[in-house]
């Protein structure tokens, strides 16, 4: 072969040149590629790693609401089994009843020894105290009693499994029935002359009616059989808002009757008043009358006797005053 030209080493150089570049140019290449993947996975990383961070944060928490709702359960139940423990005792109990019958006596907007009294004995015999007696319009009351049972109610509350608080349940609505029937029994209403045919047998919370009920459903009607009304909380509080509303239906028939009374007092004063002032119309009349006949007797008879006499004796300028009469009538008399 011959040796190549001038042209033919330039381009082979030029060729050499440009595969180098092209080559440093794709191995640049691969390298941002792999670095921004590189990058990519770091922030990935990061974002995970902040979101682990966030998760234990929001598990810390999470745990630390626990700890509070286990102290505050923990608390919980021992204040319930004080309560439960305190309610054991009759005592107790009892001051608990006269409690809640204050509550909704003051919730039913009454007053204390005014619209209701606490702890009324009969008269005459001290065996019968009910615990609540309440005023009615016609001099009547209702009897309140809440001596109601308890104790297997509160045998419930602290049975271990269902079987057992079942069968304290029912045990409590027998309970409820045997109260039922020693309160009618007792007939407060033959005790109060102004107290009517029934009394009130309190129980002093809703749990205690509701459970009753759930397992004996015909207490309320045996109940009205012995005369004996079953009231919760809200029941008797809203007897007592209807014994409210009687009162204020008194209040305003009373209120009418003095009207009433009032009006017919003042119609009868008006009477005497009118009479009086038709007296008082008659003698003005009677003096007006009079007054007009000496107005006419002087005008007719004494003046023209006079003018005459002045004009003999030259007396006076011979004139002599007018007298007029009163005329029209009063209002209320015959003309008018």
């Amino acid at each position: 072969m011959g040796s190549p030209d001038a042209w033919t080493v330039v381009a082979l150089v030029a060729g050499a040149i440009g595969g180098g570049v092209v080559t440093w140019l794709l191995g640049r290449s691969r390298g941002d590629a792999t670095v921004a993947a590189l990058r990519a996975e770091l922030e990935a990383e990061r974002r995970f790693a902040a979101e682990r961070r966030e998760q234990a944060a929001r598990a810390d928490l999470f745990l630390g609401q626990l700890a509070t709702l286990a102290d505050t359960h923990r608390d919980l139940s021992t204040r319930t089994q004080h309560l439960v423990d305190a309610l054991r005792s009759p005592v107790v109990r009892g001051e608990w009843g006269e409690m809640q019958l204050r509550r909704v006596c003051e919730l039913a907007r009454m007053h204390e020894h005014v619209d209701y009294v606490l702890q009324r004995g009969t008269p005459g015999d001290g065996a019968l105290r009910p615990d609540l007696t309440v005023q009615l319009p016609g001099r009547r009351a209702i009897v309140v009693d809440a001596k109601a049972p308890m104790q297997a109610w509160l045998d419930a509350m602290e049975a271990p499994d269902d079987e057992t608080r079942t069968d304290a349940l029912r045990e409590h609505a027998r309970h409820v029935r045997e109260h039922i029937t020693r309160l009618g029994a007792k007939s407060y209403w033959a005790q109060f002359e102004d107290a009517p045919r029934f009394v009130v047998l309190f129980l002093p919370g809703e749990s205690l009616f509701a459970a009753a009920l759930q397992h004996d459903a015909t207490l309320v009607e045996y109940g009205m059989s012995r005369q004996v009304v079953l009231a919760s909380p809200t029941t008797l509080l809203a007897l007592l808002r209807a014994v409210g509303d009687g009162w204020e239906r008194e209040a305003a028939h009373r209120n009418a009757e003095v009207a009433v009374a009032q009006g017919r007092e003042l119609h009868h004063r008006l009477e005497l008043f009118a009479g009086h002032l038709d007296e008082v119309r008659r003698g003005i009349e009677r003096a007006v009358d009079g007054y007009n006949r000496a107005a006419g007797a002087l005008e007719h008879r004494v003046l023209p006797q006079a003018r005459r006499l002045g004009e003999l004796t030259g007396a006076g300028d011979g004139s002599t005053p007018e007298v007029t009469a009163v005329e029209g009538t009063l209002r209320g008399g015959s003309g008018g």
